[in-house]
């Protein structure tokens, strides 16, 4: 529910405790990926109020009205989340100039939030713009589709998290309700359909979603068989903690 997309909300800190995260994290060979929604913003974002507020207002290209002032396109019917029109040339370059802001200012890519809102072509100049400010910058987006979706990305996006494997382990070591035969050919024709390039960073959980362990019954057993099967994979574990 982002109203400004070149400020740190100020509960969380300063612009000047991201440099100096920024700063220790690189020192440390730590490299620091910040989470960017380009779908949707918040209804008290500027430029939602002032498409509201009036007709005639650049901004109202922003968003997809039918009924104005109160019917627009909205993130999943949420009204508290319109969805940007990411395809409108004004608003397209306020986000890549938000997402440039802070690779440099030390920012090593994003995690970017609901991927497949935006149209392929937008994440195609997002990703030019961004390796131009950054070329060792990295993009992975959170893609909840089928492996043909997420695999149209290549070449725009570095790779997508892994929730087809996600939902696989879930039901291979916590819900028991497939073999250990049918999650190998799973794993065996997962791993072979995307390209060697494509990089699908694996998790148990995040924050959308029950805990692993939760989901497992308590089993800790479980929990570090799923683990142990996530790190022997030849993708980048995600943990989440929180």
């Amino acid at each position: 529910d982002a109203t400004d997309y070149f400020a740190v909300e100020p509960r969380l800190g300063t612009v000047d405790d991201l440099r100096d995260l920024f700063e220790v994290a690189h020192a440390r060979g730590i490299r620091v990926l910040l989470d960017f929604v380009a779908n949707h913003v918040s209804d008290g974002h500027p430029a939602f109020r002032r498409a509201i507020a009036e007709p005639t207002a650049l901004e109202r290209d922003w968003f997809t009205f039918g009924d104005f002032p109160n019917g627009y396109r909205s993130f999943f019917g949420v009204s508290t989340m319109p969805r940007l029109n990411t395809e409108h040339a004004a608003a397209r370059t306020y986000l890549i100039d938000a997402a440039t802001h802070w690779l440099r200012l030390g920012a090593d890519g994003f995690r970017l939030d609901y991927a497949n809102g935006p149209s392929h072509g937008f994440w195609s100049e997002f990703r030019a713009a961004t390796r131009a400010a950054k070329p060792d910058s990295a993009l992975f987006g959170e893609v909840v589709e089928t492996a043909e979706m997420q695999r149209s990305y290549q070449g725009r996006l570095d790779g997508t998290l892994d929730f087809l494997l996600l939902q696989q382990m879930r039901a291979f070591f916590a819900f028991e309700s497939i073999s250990a035969t049918a999650f190998a050919t799973f794993l065996d024709r997962h791993l072979a359909y995307f390209p060697a390039d494509y990089v699908l960073p694996t998790f148990l959980d995040n924050h959308d979603m029950n805990r692993f362990l939760w989901v497992a019954r308590g089993d800790r057993r479980r929990l570090k068989l799923a683990a142990l099967c996530q790190f022997t994979l030849p993708y980048p574990p995600i943990i989440y903690y929180g």
